[in-house]
């Protein structure tokens, strides 16, 4: 019997399983399945759901005037080849310090 089809079948006697109120030693012995096997093949049937899950993305909506806006005030400091943004408001011994560094590089 290939995968595909045994794992069909196992869906279907987890259906039951779960439909029947049982627990699960209970309903093993009354079908005629080892215990380990129906944990098993919970686990299988959980991790296949869990990975054909879809990934929904929310759209965020970008105010462009605002990023063009910010990138106009910004200014760019080059040191050797590190690039520097400098934003309205930044920390001037922050900056000092990061300088000094790249300097010695």
């Amino acid at each position: 019997m290939n995968y595909n089809k045994l794992r069909s079948e196992w869906k279907e006697r987890i259906e039951e399983y779960q439909k029947s109120g049982l627990s699960k030693s209970k309903w093993c012995r009354e079908n005629g399945y080892k215990l380990h096997q129906l944990l098993y093949w919970i686990k299988k049937n959980n991790q296949n759901e869990n990975q054909a899950q879809e990934i929904n993305w929310i759209p965020i909506p970008v105010n462009h005037e605002m990023v063009e806006m910010n990138e106009e005030k910004c200014i760019t400091i080059k040191i050797g080849k590190c690039n520097i943004k400098v934003e309205p408001g930044f920390n001037g011994n922050h900056l000092k310090d990061v300088v000094k560094v790249l300097s010695e590089l």
